[in-house]
């Protein structure tokens, strides 16, 4: 003990005075008394005890398992999970892509059909105007007839 032991100079210092011993010796045989009358009772709990305890730590063994394996099987599922995240990100870079793309088709398409409308609108003039000349160029042979005959009947009477 310390010199600065408060409790120093209280009445029955465990130093000064052996006032417990006599309460531990009957506790001490209290205890073997207890034992004669219960050992056999007591061995019969301390191996049923000791049973407990091992299928205890088989269950903490097989716990440990199972906590392994579920590791790994959360370890499988997040790189499951990363390439899902790759294959949807590919998704939509190709998504992108394909919508870039079929923009452009659409408006090739437009433009395409633009200029197959004015073609056909040319196309169409052009026909027009042939069919006019035909038809003017018909017109004048005929005319051309006509006066050739008026002039052969006119040399004729």
């Amino acid at each position: 003990m310390s010199n600065d032991d408060p409790t120093k100079t209280l009445p029955g210092n465990p130093i000064d005075n052996k006032a417990t011993q006599p309460s531990i010796t009957a506790v001490f045989r209290l205890l073997q008394d207890i034992d004669k009358r219960f050992g056999g009772r007591f061995e019969g709990i301390e191996t049923r005890l000791d049973t407990i305890e091992t299928r205890l730590g088989t269950m903490e063994t097989r716990l440990g398992t199972m906590e392994t394996r579920l590791d790994a099987i959360e370890t499988r599922l997040d790189a499951i999970e990363a390439r899902i995240e790759k294959l949807e990100t590919r998704v939509d870079q190709l998504e992108l892509r394909m919508a870039r793309d079929f923009a452009a088709v659409d408006a090739r398409f437009v433009e395409m059909s633009n200029e197959m409308k004015n073609s056909f609108i040319q196309f169409g003039d052009k026909v027009a105007d042939q069919m006019d000349h035909l038809r003017l160029h018909t017109e004048a042979d005929y005319q051309d007839l006509l006066r050739r005959m008026r002039r052969l009947e006119s040399q004729a009477s």
